[in-house]
């Protein structure tokens, strides 16, 4: 019992495969069933031993497999029947079936959850550059306008300044015409 609480507590919420924990779970059984009966089963060769020994230290290398092994030792130590520790690694396997089955679930709908949420965010990237694309269009057409108008009022400022200097040129005529009708008016007096 204390092993299934241990494992709940998950490290770094990483999940191991069914795979791995089939694996796993067989071989420690194996381990055990070759500890339990000094080796007696697998003494065929040394090459056979090695395989499970082998995969045995590789269990022993995580903290789980080291505290799994150390827990069915202290059963085969105290004389458990290999029913009871069968019954609790076939407890255990199923308990972490289980909690695969529900991490699988979880990561689903996270998996869902960050797919629409990718989604959403393309869609509102998509509008955003839709709205770029309409603003730079926008702009581009205003700066034309722009241009145009003061295209416009550059030809405009030149022809009033043009108009300006045919008023004066005017106004210096009808000047001079005024004064020329002033004097020809005083001289037909003087006639």
């Amino acid at each position: 019992m204390c092993i299934r609480d241990r494992y709940q507590r998950r490290v770094h919420g990483e999940y191991q495969t069914k795979n791995n924990m089939r694996t796993f779970v067989a071989l420690a059984v194996l381990g055990l069933c070759s500890v339990a009966f000094g080796a007696g089963i697998f003494s065929a060769t040394q090459d056979k031993n090695f395989g499970v020994f082998s995969e045995l230290q590789r269990i022993e290398t995580s903290d789980f497999g080291k505290k799994l092994l150390d827990t069915i030792a202290l059963q085969l130590k105290n004389k458990a029947p290999l029913a009871e520790i069968s019954k609790l690694l076939n407890d255990l396997h199923s308990d972490l079936v289980r909690q695969q089955d529900a991490a699988d679930a979880q990561h689903s709908i996270d998996e869902r959850d960050c797919t629409n949420g990718i989604n959403e965010y393309n869609a509102r990237i998509d509008f955003a550059t839709n709205e770029i694309n309409e603003a730079i269009l926008e702009i581009s057409t205003l700066k034309k306008l722009i241009e145009a108008a003061n295209s416009q009022r550059e030809s405009l400022e030149s022809q009033l300044k043009n108009l300006a200097e045919r008023e004066q040129q005017y106004r210096e005529a009808r000047r001079a015409d005024e004064q020329a009708f002033i004097a020809r008016v005083q001289q037909g007096r003087a006639v």
